[in-house]
């Protein structure tokens, strides 16, 4: 019989969006208007 040992964080980018941390920058980033940047760096 086989045991497996599963990682402590097996779904870390769960774990991470669930913290306070990302959910109070991720509110504070999707409130900025980015508008006024390029999508793209022309190379100017």
């Amino acid at each position: 019989m086989f045991h497996f040992q599963y990682s402590l964080f097996y779904d870390l980018q769960m774990l991470l969006q669930m913290s306070s941390f990302y959910k109070k920058y991720y509110l504070l980033f999707t409130a900025l208007d980015l508008s006024d940047f390029p999508d793209f760096n022309c190379g100017i």
